[in-house]
């Protein structure tokens, strides 16, 4: 995995996350590289853009780079919780058999007969 780091001013510190990848990308997304950004217009509430303002001071970073890594963590949040509840939905259609769980719980006690117990 590639990470890459994020400072557009000379000042700032650079933030450091995963560079994206090409896996997953649609038809016609060949054209987007990683290094290649593409710009976006946002429109907010007067408050939250001082508070974005304040922020990018007290870290040292410009808007473009705290957008991006906000962008980064929502988008990663999002796939967690993707992957999460399709694991739930697997074992919901696939549960363990009552031999499965056996087999489980007779090898958890054979690691946990193994361990020192202080007591």
């Amino acid at each position: 995995m590639q990470v890459r780091t994020i400072a557009s001013r000379p000042n700032e510190t650079p933030l450091a996350f995963p560079s994206p990848s090409r896996e997953g990308l649609g038809e016609g997304d060949e054209k987007i590289r990683r290094d290649e950004g593409v710009k976006i217009a946002v429109s907010l509430p007067k408050e939250q853009f001082e508070q974005i303002e304040s922020l990018c001071r007290q870290l040292k970073l410009s808007r473009s780079a705290l957008a991006s890594q906000a962008i980064y963590q929502f988008l990663k949040a999002c796939q967690e919780e993707e992957d999460i509840r399709r694991y739930i939905e697997g074992y919901r259609k696939h549960p363990e058999t009552e031999k499965e769980l056996a087999e489980a719980a007779a090898l958890a006690q054979l690691v946990l007969v193994a361990e020192e117990w202080e007591g």
